[in-house]
């Protein structure tokens, strides 16, 4: 069954790749050698209760191809994650902090490759993310990139944003049939907002 996490956490999922810069320096001066760990407490039940009516509206609106309107707070995402086992992935490297009018701010450990023979780092630190859908895809613009006692490059952040690594393919034969049904990813306050729609049939 069609899951919002992995439609929506699922354009995230480039997290867990391994991705390859060429400013050794400049990944030095920021990166370490580990990987830092973002535990997620242990959901109470109310948490999972919400959770799971997220997800069933999500899905109903899909099967019955309806216009419907979600509200997700950083709690309902790390629930998510915690108890999706689509995304046990991201136990342990990822977690929502907190969602404002500037984005989501995310928690996490990326691993980064220097250059294609210069070995892997870890990106530990803090991301601003802004979701920006496009052409039945969700995309999360890196606005900025914050590492505890250290400062990380601009051109490094550019260059990071510039990908475009956290996305979703729309062909995708079982995530693009979610895609088809959003009408707008936003922000209002301290909740991404998913609305989504009646979708066109797909041509045959």
């Amino acid at each position: 069954m069609l899951s919002i996490a992995v439609v929506v956490l699922g354009t995230l999922a480039a997290w867990t790749a391994t991705v390859a810069f060429r400013q050794d320096k400049e990944i030095d001066s920021f990166a370490e050698a580990k990987p830092a760990v973002y535990a997620i407490p242990a959901p109470t039940a109310e948490a999972l209760k919400r959770a799971d009516a997220i997800e069933l509206s999500f899905q109903k609106a899909i099967s019955e191809n309806t216009s419907t309107r979600i509200e997700m707070t950083a709690g309902d995402f790390n629930t998510l994650i915690a108890t999706r086992e689509i995304l046990e992935g991201f136990n342990n490297t990822t977690r929502i902090e907190s969602i404002s009018d500037k984005g989501l701010t995310v928690s996490m450990s990326q691993q980064i490759r220097r250059g294609f023979l210069g070995g892997s780092r870890f990106l530990n630190g803090t991301l601003l993310l802004r979701p920006d859908l496009r052409t039945h895809t969700v995309f999360f613009v890196v606005e900025d990139i914050q590492v505890p006692g250290k400062s990380v490059p601009e051109g490094f952040i550019k260059q990071y944003s510039s990908l475009q690594i956290y996305r979703i393919d729309p062909n995708h034969p079982v995530l693009g049939e979610g895609l088809r049904h959003l009408e707008s990813v936003t922000i209002e306050g301290d909740r991404l907002i998913i609305q989504t729609k009646p979708a066109e049939p797909r041509p045959k």
